[in-house]
Order: structure tokens, then C-alpha cells, then sequence
């Protein structure tokens, strides 16, 4: 097959603009719980398409599902239950106040140990956050820069990602 003087290096482009769609499409899905329908129009791809690089991903062993499932168990869910949870008793608590004129000692305490709890919890959500944030950066530099570097750093770069999701976001 005739390939004209320069199409090599545009097919690679257009391959790698799609491998890093494809990994924004699985971020979009798996961390903030975007649908099929919304992730294509934010992408501007068809829906097909991203249904399609799911199914991929879940023949190649990596499941959009399980991971976005996993989510849920992470320490940012467990610390945004306890923030929902605190908000809820201050609100009662204030009523309480309102009512009888008096402060309860002992709800004040345990209210502050949930907001201390939820604070520990919210460093490594936050480390893995920025961690994450960088990680996108970079790629983004990368996919500029140098798109056959991204191509041959992607696994270590999923694999890093994985690695810091285990270490700060699922405990």
C-alpha cells in the first residue's frame, strides 16, 4: 500500500489523539461517573465508540465497571459520607441548642472526632487527587510533545495510576 510522504506521521497522531481519548473516556466514567452518552458528546465521538473501547478495555482484563464500582469503596466515598453525616447532626444539634439553650458536651466531642476522622481521610483523597491531576498533565505534554513517547509510557503510566489508586484511594 502506498502511504503519501508525511501520512505516517499524521495516522500516528490521529492513533495516539484516540488512545488518549480513550483514556479520558475510561477516567470520565470510572471517576466521575459520567454516561456513555455524556462522555462522547464531552469527547465528541459517537457513543458507539466508546462502547467499544469499554468492551476493548474488558477483553484486555481492565473493567470500567468493577473499577467504577471500586470507586465507591475508596476513602473519598467513606470521607464524603462523614462530612454529610457531620452536617447533618450540626444541623440537628443547632436545633437542640435553639430549643433548650444548651450545648451537650458529649455531642461536641463526637462531632469533632468525625471531622477529625473525615480530615485524615481527606489528606490521602487529596494526594491521590493531585497525584492524578499531574498524571493528566503530563500526559497532555506528552501527547503535544511527543505522542510515540506517550504510546511507549502508557502501560507504566497505568500501572502508576492503579498503583497510587491502591495506595491512597482504596483502603
Amino acid at each position: 500500500m502506498f502511504v503519501p510522504p508525511g501520512w505516517g506521521v499524521f495516522f500516528c497522531e490521529v492513533t495516539m489523539a484516540r488512545k488518549f481519548e480513550k483514556m479520558q473516556a475510561r477516567r470520565l466514567y470510572i471517576e466521575e461517573k459520567k454516561e456513555v452518552p455524556e462522555i462522547a458528546k464531552m469527547l465528541n465521538v459517537p457513543e458507539s465508540t466508546v462502547f467499544r473501547w469499554r468492551l476493548e478495555d474488558k477483553e484486555a482484563g481492565v473493567d470500567w465497571e468493577k473499577d467504577r464500582e471500586a470507586i465507591n469503596m475508596t476513602s473519598f466515598s467513606a470521607a464524603k459520607s462523614m462530612l454529610r453525616a457531620v452536617v447533618t447532626r450540626l444541623d440537628s444539634m443547632v436545633k437542640e441548642i435553639a430549643e433548650t439553650n444548651k450545648i451537650n458536651p458529649g455531642e461536641v466531642y463526637a462531632l469533632r472526632q468525625l471531622l477529625k476522622s473525615a480530615k485524615e481521610i481527606q489528606k490521602d483523597v487529596d494526594a491521590l487527587g493531585n497525584i492524578m491531576l499531574m498524571m493528566e498533565e503530563f500526559t497532555d505534554f506528552l501527547a503535544q510533545r511527543d505522542p510515540a513517547k506517550l504510546q511507549d509510557l502508557h502501560p507504566y503510566i497505568v500501572e502508576f495510576g492503579n498503583a497510587m489508586s491502591n495506595k491512597y484511594g482504596r483502603k
